[in-house]
């Protein structure tokens, strides 16, 4: 048995290190995933130039061509109502199962990323950290928060999991508060900072749809970002949206750019639309209707003189792309980002009215100029904090023997595997 392990360690030791990027449904149209992902990737790369990185998306395709990875879907079929639905769902989750666990156990690290997974989305953590439990893998979650209202329950199996991993990075110092609160270990999460600053900038991006902001010249431009995720979309309300951007037409000769976060079906498109479709200036709103990459959103918003928006990699990408913004608060990690600039929410979507932000609009308006070096300062100094990210991770591939398992006992791998079976999300 010694010589069968000995042997593939020598293996092990010959290819190219194996990467498995999981967690949040990549691939889903939602550009602040995208930004998480590339930013993880692009860490990985940093560290270890010569891996092979495997990502689970729901579009293969696109996330092979723009990041160079291999990519498998990882969700065969909708949930959707009906019996006959109902059946080939539950058919497609025993194949997407063994899948997972297939390459789970052909991988060495996988690496569970997200925004808010862990308060959003913490089934989505738990079923892929189990597998990497079952095939006794070492397991990293890179930098993510927590928005308040997890139940006890789920804490609990949050905190049972994160056990099970090697390194346990957080976003922000709030989000370890509430994980410190919940029995974590203070001294195993730690902070450092969204994935998405760790994204390589460019001057310049090929795509005919933002041409209007390429060669603008004359006009200012505002940007606009409208979160339309079920959070928040009962109280988002076109016709103040739209006072907002005829407010800003009228006093500052702008143009506006609707920006969507999210282009599925139903989100952030639709309430930018019926927005659009409620202003007095029709003619000077211009509505991006196609899902962009991080790279082409940051180079969007740099072309911009203010943007105004309910989600958080907005003003991310507005920070690295040194635009003044404004935010508005749709729940606790926008509140914590902003805190980074000793800021404060304009509105919350809850009480979005025009005679609410319009005094932020105002200020920041007639001090772009002066944010923008602000903006520019505490840029740097995040840049290097996302160095820290690289540092820790770089720490624990140095500090493991990586051709070693964790060793975990086979009644505990095989119960997590039949575990994932009953995790819902």
């Amino acid at each position: 048995m010694d010589k069968l392990h000995k042997r593939q360690n020598i293996q092990r030791a010959k290819r190219p290190l194996r990467f498995l990027v999981g967690g949040v449904r990549f691939g889903n149209h939602n550009v602040g995933d995208e930004a998480i992902l590339e930013g993880g990737i692009n860490i990985i790369r940093k560290i270890h130039p010569n891996c092979e990185i495997i990502v689970l998306t729901d579009q293969p395709r696109r996330t092979a061509k723009k990041l160079g990875v291999k990519a498998i879907k990882c969700r065969f079929i909708e949930s959707r109502s009906g019996k006959i639905n109902r059946i080939f769902r539950a058919l497609s989750r025993v194949l997407e199962n063994f899948l997972q666990a297939y390459l789970a156990l052909r991988t060495d690290v996988l690496v569970c990323a997200g925004a808010t997974i862990l308060s959003d989305s913490p089934a989505l953590m738990l079923f892929f950290a189990s597998f990497g439990v079952f095939a006794d893998k070492r397991l990293v979650h890179f930098p993510s928060g927590m928005n308040p209202g997890n139940s006890p329950g789920t804490l609990n199996k949050v905190l049972a999991i994160s056990k099970e991993f090697d390194l346990f990075l957080l976003r922000d110092i709030d989000t370890k508060k509430r994980l410190v609160d919940a029995d974590f270990d203070p001294n195993f999460v730690q902070v450092t900072i969204d994935p998405a600053f760790n994204i390589k900038l460019v001057d310049d991006v090929d795509n005919d749809v933002i041409s209007v902001l390429k060669n603008n010249n004359k006009k200012n431009l505002v940007g606009i970002g409208i979160s339309n995720e079920r959070d928040c979309s009962k109280y988002n309300l076109p016709l103040e949206w739209a006072k907002v951007a005829d407010f800003i037409v009228e006093n500052f000769d702008a143009n506006i750019v609707f920006l969507p976060s999210n282009t599925q079906e139903g989100k952030d498109l639709m309430i930018m639309d019926d927005a659009k479709k409620s202003m007095l200036y029709k003619e000077k709103a211009y509505i991006v209707d196609v899902e962009l990459s991080p790279k082409d959103m940051i180079y969007s918003i740099s072309k911009l003189d203010m943007m105004i928006s309910s989600r958080m990699h907005q003003l991310i990408f507005s920070c690295l792309a040194e635009t003044p913004f404004v935010g508005i608060s749709r729940c606790a990690k926008i509140n914590s980002f902003l805190d980074l600039f000793n800021m404060i929410p304009a509105a919350t979507v809850r009480d979005f009215k025009l005679e609410k932000v319009r005094p932020a609009i105002e200020s920041t308006w007639e001090q772009r100029k002066e944010i923008k070096g602000m903006i520019r300062i505490k840029k740097e100094l995040l840049l290097k904090k996302s160095l820290e990210t690289e540092r820790l991770f770089s720490t624990f591939l140095n500090n493991i023997n990586l051709t070693s398992k964790p060793h975990r006992s086979l009644i505990r791998r095989v119960q997590s595997f039949l575990d994932a079976f009953f995790i819902r999300f």
